[in-house]
């Protein structure tokens, strides 16, 4: 009888470090911004985006530092697209137009996107302060228009990206 006590009581054991491993496999512990939910979100807009096949457009820009408080953040730029590629970045702060090499399309931006759903992160969603919201999308175009990804809880390791005045 004793035999079988101690055989029975090591099943439930067992069973509970291997819930916990696979919880904690689980970078993120928000389920409704799971890898595969951000992934399933993104590729749904990116398709309604490619439907579209728009190469010439122009939208407002704006990448600041997510989670890095000692680094001032870029202004905002206006992207020009031509043809499928940057053609032009205009800085309204400063009035002037600056390099448009390294500036994204938002082909580019979905690319970033999703090849940030393939790594551990600590959260992937609308915003710092909207943690369970999923990033948004622009619902006639289907391109983003606010993101917040956290690598870690360490600082300066976050991006908060938005998208407007599409045109």
């Amino acid at each position: 009888m004793e035999l079988k006590l101690k055989k029975m009581s090591k099943i439930p054991l067992i069973m509970v470090f291997g819930v916990l491993f696979l919880t904690g496999c689980q970078s993120n512990d928000n389920p409704h911004n799971s890898p595969g939910n951000v992934l399933i979100e993104i590729q749904k807009n990116q398709n309604t985006w490619d439907e579209l096949g728009l190469v010439n457009y122009q939208f407002s820009y704006y990448n600041p530092p997510g989670d890095c408080p000692t680094i001032d953040p870029f202004p905002s730029v206006v992207i020009t697209v031509s043809e499928g590629k940057v053609s032009s970045v205009f800085v309204p702060e400063f009035g002037a137009e600056t390099e448009a090499e390294g500036w994204p399309t938002i082909d580019d931006v979905f690319e970033d996107m999703i090849k940030k759903t393939e790594t551990n992160y600590s959260e992937y969603s609308k915003n710092k302060s909207e943690l369970k919201a999923l990033p948004s999308f622009d619902s006639n175009f289907g391109h983003p228009t606010e993101y917040f990804y956290d690598k870690s809880n360490k600082e300066c390791d976050a991006e908060h990206l938005y998208i407007d005045d599409f045109q």
